[in-house]
């Protein structure tokens, strides 16, 4: 069980920090050399990375509780 909440909470990570570089310094990158397929990409890929994490980091939280 710890193994699994441990796995879950280190790709939980991942995917906040991914999310927020593409958030934060990908799309500003994109916007200032006016690449805005890309940007918008890398938006959306951004906010689903974090709504993942959401989702995943609620789904092991309850796998804990239940145990």
């Amino acid at each position: 069980m710890n193994s699994i909440l441990s796995s879950a909470s280190y790709i939980v990570a991942l995917f906040v920090l991914s999310g927020v570089f593409l958030l934060a310094i990908d799309c500003r990158i994109y916007r200032m050399k006016d690449m805005q397929k890309e940007q918008h990409a890398a938006r959306n890929l951004g906010y689903t990375q974090l709504c993942l994490s959401v989702i995943l980091s609620s789904i092991a939280i309850t796998y804990y509780y239940m145990q």
